[in-house]
C-alpha cells in the first residue's frame, strides 16, 4: 500500500488491514494527525515489530496483531500508543516475555498472548496498572514466579 493513500486520509477510524499476506510494515506508516483509533493487522505474515511502526498512533485504542508470525518485538514499538486498551498479539511465535516488550502502557486493560509458544516471564515483564484482562492460555509455560503479577494491581482476570 502507497503512503500517499494514507496521508489523504485523515479522519478515518478504523482500519482494517486483515487476512493479507503483510511480512512487515514499514516505518512511519501512519501520518500524522490521523484519527485512527482501531488497526486490525491479523491473520497476516508479519514477523517482526520494529521501533518506529507505530508512530503516529497516539489515538489508537485498540491494535489486533493476532495469528501472525511474530517472533521479535522492539523495545520501543508500542512507546507512541499512549491511549491503547486493548493489544492481541495472540497466534504469534513469541517464546519469552521481557522487561520492555510491552511498555508500561496506563491506558491498556486487555492484553491477549494466548497461543504463543511463551516458556518464560521475566519478573519485571509486566507493568501494568491499568490492566484487567490478561490472556495466557495455551502456551508452553514451565514456571511462573510468585511476584510475575505483583504490578497489575487492577488485573480481574488470568
Amino acid at each position: 500500500m502507497k503512503r500517499s493513500i494514507l496521508q489523504r486520509v485523515q479522519t478515518l477510524i478504523p482500519f482494517h488491514l486483515d487476512q493479507n499476506r503483510l511480512k512487515s510494515l514499514p516505518d512511519i506508516f501512519f501520518p500524522l494527525e490521523n484519527r485512527l483509533n482501531t488497526l486490525i493487522l491479523s491473520g497476516n505474515q508479519i514477523t517482526k515489530l520494529g521501533a518506529r511502526n507505530f508512530e503516529n498512533l497516539e489515538y489508537l485504542e485498540e491494535l489486533d496483531l493476532k495469528d501472525n508470525q511474530i517472533e521479535t518485538i522492539h523495545e520501543e514499538v508500542f512507546q507512541p500508543l499512549k491511549s491503547l486498551e486493548i493489544l492481541y498479539l495472540n497466534k504469534n511465535r513469541l517464546t519469552t516475555l521481557v522487561h520492555g516488550m510491552i511498555p508500561r502502557i496506563p491506558t491498556l486493560r486487555t492484553l491477549s498472548l494466548a497461543q504463543n509458544h511463551i516458556r518464560t516471564i521475566s519478573l519485571d515483564a509486566l507493568d501494568l496498572p491499568e490492566l484487567e484482562h490478561l490472556y495466557l492460555s495455551e502456551n508452553k509455560l514451565r514456571l511462573i514466579y510468585n511476584s510475575t503479577f505483583t504490578k497489575l494491581p487492577n488485573l480481574l482476570g488470568l
